[in-house]
């Protein structure tokens, strides 16, 4: 018989305590881990879902602060509107009443729309409503070196105003006009449209 033959070895038997002794230490140790492990994907996807939510209530926010701003805004901007329209009112009845008060503030009225006027100026004709017409008759005399004027009675002008013609110049100096440039000049827009609406 020449074969081989190998050495038989009894397996190692331990003592059963020693076992399971390692079994329980590997056993907690792999709890311990997987507890470790667990809570670190547990902090992350809740960290993550925390930034997500904050992101979402932080944009709704927003979203709530825009929509109250607008109506806001638009407030705003019709409020100024407002105030601007019931100066321009007041501004109107205040030189209205000024001039009912006063009616001889169209004789200056007069004398600055005429001191606009080129000289050698002929066929001038002032066109006054009906009762400027008549204090002017009576009140302003004629420069010397001026051509003669025609007074117009004109019951389309308000009083307090004139216009004046001439074959080659116009002024227009009625009250419309002349409060509408102060208001163009205040406000630097084109509310002087308006201004001549009322």
């Amino acid at each position: 018989m020449g074969g081989s033959a190998k050495l038989w070895q009894a397996p190692l038997v331990g003592h059963p305590g020693h076992a399971a002794a390692q079994d329980t230490e590997s056993l907690a140790s792999q709890r311990a881990a997987a507890r470790e492990q667990g809570y670190e994907e547990g902090y992350s996807e809740g960290l993550q879902a925390a930034q997500q939510q904050t992101a979402a209530v932080q944009a709704q926010l927003l979203a709530v602060a825009d929509a109250l701003h607008e109506p806001l805004q638009a407030v705003d901007e019709r409020v100024v509107d407002h105030i601007t329209e019931l100066a321009i009112r007041i501004a109107r009845r205040l030189v209205r009443r000024e001039l009912r008060t006063s009616p001889s503030e169209i004789i200056a009225v007069v004398r600055e729309a005429l001191s606009v006027l080129p000289l050698g100026l002929s066929d001038i004709r002032l066109h006054l409503h009906p009762e400027d017409a008549r204090l002017v008759g009576e009140t302003l005399v004629e420069p010397e070196g001026k051509a003669a004027w025609t007074i117009v009675e004109d019951p389309v002008i308000t009083r307090g105003g004139c216009r004046i013609s001439s074959a080659s110049s116009q002024v227009d100096a009625t009250v419309e006009t002349r409060l509408a440039r102060v208001i163009n000049s205040i406000l630097g827009d084109d509310r002087d449209s308006d201004a001549t609406n009322d």
